[in-house]
């Protein structure tokens, strides 16, 4: 992973520890628009959604994250958009309003987007 001096195959490049793993882009209905390695989104709940991941990292110690677009959200709201917990095949992400991480919202217009690096 870390030689400047030996040739990676794209065939290869997917097991490398920097290539994304899982991604999606998705609504707040958890309609997905554009993925790779992601089966479908679940939309739990209000600001609450679980991300399935189609072949499944080897452990649920791997790193995930969120984001939402930033012209979609309702900034007087205080929103976060975080990743708070993961198996191995999926992991959760929510939307939080205020500073308490308890009030989950859907603040969004734009797409949320959701990823995973690690080992599989």
């Amino acid at each position: 992973a870390v030689s400047t001096a030996v040739y990676t195959s794209p065939g290869r490049q997917q097991f490398h520890p920097s290539a994304e793993k899982a991604w999606a882009e998705f609504t707040i209905a958890g309609a997905i628009s554009a993925s790779n390695n992601i089966t479908s989104i679940t939309d739990t709940g209000l600001g609450d959604w679980t991300v399935n991941i189609n072949t499944v990292m080897s452990a649920s110690t791997y790193c995930a994250g969120a984001s939402a677009d930033p012209t979609g959200v309702n900034l007087a709201y205080n929103v976060t958009v975080a990743v708070i917990s993961k198996t191995a095949s999926t992991f959760r992400v929510i939307g939080i309003r205020g500073n308490d991480g308890t009030n989950f919202t859907d603040p969004f217009s734009g797409p949320i987007n959701a990823w995973a690096f690690g080992d599989q």
